[in-house]
């Protein structure tokens, strides 16, 4: 990325408790369908386990099965949004400061946070998920990361970027 490129836009936001539970319920939402659906589908299942067992004597086991499942599964997701929030917030407590800025321009962007900084260009950027609140951006397999887009100056230049990273994917190919 050449270093005198103009600037599109920029993001400058605190990393807090707030942000991280943006954060994840962002991800969340921009998931793969069954990831979405999955507190809906573990509700399903244990209203269809309490038909089973209220109304059949021969299916019990299928109803006890249903109900553990949909338990288990209802219980995941809500343990794991308790952690995973947790666990973000805890590693950052030690830190000085806790913002992060990002710079966009036409040739890719800059981040610099109080754990990493560094700089993408949109070909290295695999994937941009435009949600309801802000952009998921997808560095590779396990790298993520998240702008909100009430942080973005100029906010209209978020479908530029987004743009310009699907652009890059097809210089990339």
């Amino acid at each position: 990325m050449q270093v005198n490129q103009p600037q599109i836009a920029s993001a400058s936001f605190e990393m807090d408790k707030e942000y991280f539970e943006e954060c994840f319920r962002e991800f969340f939402r921009s998931s793969h369908w069954f990831v979405r659906f999955k507190p809906f589908i573990a509700v399903t299942l244990i209203l269809l386990s309490l038909i089973v067992l209220k109304y059949t004597q021969s299916f019990v086991v299928l109803g006890g099965l249903l109900l553990a499942i949909g338990s288990y599964e209802l219980s995941q997701h809500f343990w794991t949004r308790l952690t995973w929030v947790d666990k973000r917030v805890k590693s950052h407590k030690h830190l000085a400061s806790h913002k992060m800025e990002f710079k966009f321009t036409e040739s890719g962007l800059e981040h610099n946070g109080p754990t990493a900084s560094g700089r993408v260009s949109w070909a290295g950027v695999r994937d941009v998920r435009e949600t309801e609140a802000g952009l998921v951006l997808v560095m590779g397999e396990g790298l993520s990361m998240y702008v909100p887009r009430r942080f973005i100056v100029p906010v209209e230049a978020a479908t530029v970027m987004v743009a310009l990273a699907k652009r890059g994917d097809l210089r990339a190919e």
